[in-house]
């Protein structure tokens, strides 16, 4: 998964076509697989032909992923950011926030989501 996190831009579409078991490994693996298998999501997602497949399954991984990696989480998928997901994403990691324990947590995420709502430059 780590070999496929650092090529994922330089042979996109080889990656994407092993999305299946890249998430199926996720599910599965220990937390540093599903930290470059989220990895993985997020550049595949930047591409424009991959980001239509990919943003579900990123949505998929942060409604589902332990909370202490949320933040983290959270602030890559800032990368696939756009005026059309915003929305889904704001939405998705803001029900999330009632389970995070630490405040580091909390506030990392907030910031996240304040540049949801009102752009990079905040």
């Amino acid at each position: 998964m780590t070999a496929l996190d650092q090529i994922a831009l330089a042979a996109s579409q080889c990656v994407f076509a092993l999305l299946s078991k890249i998430r199926t490994t996720a599910e599965t693996g220990s937390v540093i697989t599903r930290d470059h298998a989220v990895g993985i999501l997020i550049k595949l997602g930047t591409r424009k032909q991959y980001a239509k497949a990919c943003f579900p399954l990123l949505i998929e991984q942060l409604k589902n992923c332990p909370n202490n990696q949320l933040p983290m989480y959270a602030e890559m998928s800032l990368a696939v950011a756009t005026d059309k997901n915003k929305a889904a994403l704001h939405k998705t990691i803001a029900r999330r926030m009632d389970r995070l324990e630490k405040e580091t947590q909390r506030k990392r995420v907030l910031k996240v989501l304040k540049r949801l709502t009102s752009g990079p430059e905040s």
